[in-house]
């Protein structure tokens, strides 16, 4: 009897030996970041390690103003089988003549992959003031945080196609596409370039999105407030839509 159960205890604590092991070798998930930073001391102004959602704060650096709300491939606004990512209610506002430029970026994205069309499309309209603004979307098959959008990617040389691609630059009312052959895991990164032409304050509300799709999906994002509040976050959901109509509205 003593035989048998000193044997069942090797047993069990083989069983368990090889559990550990298969977890310690399991391949993890791939490294999730999603986050928004600007060219004023390459400040991050919000980020997610979950490629969900951030709001960004008000926040202000050498005469420039911020706010926004950033919605990412998991957050739920997107067509299934799309991965996308929205930066929306971007109020941006400067104390005079001079160019702001975002780059809202995330990676580890595993889904969906193969060949299909990446696209980028924004809106928006200053108002207070004049300027212009100009948005890029870039695809990364290396998974390179910021793809080519930006120096901060730490990458030299830069990766070319196709492992990645760029759209052509679009302005609001604009929607520009190109073909990303993406495998698990890819990065995707938009820049933003609002320049500020004149004098005294002005002021931008703008919002610019980046989805990638292989099949034939509707890719257009769902109003990101209304889906907070339909999915267990009404007040958060209504503060972005309150927000979103106040931008909208003329001063």
């Amino acid at each position: 009897m003593k035989t048998i159960l000193k044997n069942n205890n090797l047993i069990m604590a083989a069983v368990a030996l090889l559990a550990i092991g298969v977890t310690l070798c399991a391949p993890g998930a791939a490294q999730a970041t999603f986050q928004l930073t600007w060219n004023q001391n390459n400040t991050v102004l919000g980020t997610d390690s979950t490629n969900t959602a951030f709001t960004v704060p008000l926040t202000s650096a050498n005469g420039f103003s911020i706010t926004a709300s950033a919605a990412g491939t998991n957050s739920g606004i997107f067509t299934p089988g799309t991965a996308g990512m929205d930066l929306a209610s971007i109020t941006a506002s400067s104390s005079g003549p001079g160019t702001l430029t975002l780059f809202l970026t995330q990676n580890g994205l595993t889904a969906p992959v193969g060949s299909g069309t990446l696209t980028g499309t924004l809106s928006g309209n200053f108002i207070t003031g004049a300027g212009n603004v100009t948005m890029v979307s870039y695809g990364n098959d290396t998974n390179l945080l910021y793809g080519n959008g930006s120096s901060q990617s730490g990458t030299n040389p830069l990766v070319g196609p196709p492992g990645n691609v760029a759209t052509t630059s679009v302005g609001p009312g604009g929607s520009a596409s190109t073909a990303f052959n993406a495998t698990s895991p890819y990065s995707m990164t938009e820049v933003f370039s609002i320049n500020f032409t004149s004098a005294g304050t002005a002021s931008l509300s703008s919002d610019g999105s980046t989805t990638f799709g292989t099949g034939n999906v509707n890719a257009v994002p769902a109003p990101m407030g209304l889906l907070l509040v339909l999915s267990g976050s009404p007040m958060l959901g209504l503060g972005y839509l309150l927000r979103r109509r106040k931008a909208a509205l003329p001063t």
